[in-house]
């Protein structure tokens, strides 16, 4: 998946009428609000929140939804895997796309890790790997925001789990987060 993430985004984007994914306050708020977050948590996902900015200028091509269960093998192949959902594909920085892989809450060692097979397959390095490995946890936190809010206005069953699975580990993991932007 990491392969294909990084030839996408070295390629030009050619969408016209391109998905812009973004992280409003009142994203922020909704969740903050659905997790019950304390005022210390909330302050940090703002922080986070207002910070992520760059996220979300045009940059270049992202699929946009590169979750695991958006991808498959190609027919008649063993090891081609394809994206196959492309309703929120357009522009922006790739940690959008690489935050899914890190799945969920994940911590410095596994966005370095990450970071760092990315830009070993890119044509042209995108960056400093440290800076990448912390845009991928900011868009992690986008991502809870995102699917959180989701599921919470579509009442889908999952909602409950995600919300107190999410909501126990959060506290800790935004704290870590931001102590790393200090």
């Amino acid at each position: 998946m990491i392969a294909q993430l990084a030839r996408l985004h070295d390629a030009p984007c050619l969408i016209d009428t391109a998905f812009r994914a973004a992280w409003p306050a009142t994203l922020t708020a909704r969740a903050v609000d659905l997790f019950r977050l304390s005022r210390p948590d909330a302050a940090r996902l703002f922080r986070l929140q207002t910070g992520a900015a760059s996220l979300f200028e045009a940059r270049g091509m992202i699929c946009g939804d590169s979750n695991p269960g958006n991808w498959a093998r190609r027919l008649g192949t063993a090891s081609t895997l394809v994206q196959f959902d492309w309703e929120r594909a357009g522009y922006g920085h790739p940690a959008i796309d690489l935050a899914p892989l890190a799945y969920g809450l994940p911590d410095a060692a596994t966005t370095d890790a990450l970071a760092a097979t990315y830009i070993a397959q890119r044509s042209v390095a995108p960056g400093d790997a440290d800076c990448l490995s912390i845009r991928i946890r900011i868009a992690c936190a986008w991502l809870i925001c995102e699917v959180i809010t989701t599921l919470a206005d579509r009442d889908h069953a999952l909602f409950e789990h995600y919300r107190r699975g999410y909501g126990q580990q959060l506290p800790a993991w935004l704290a870590d987060v931001t102590a790393t932007l200090d």
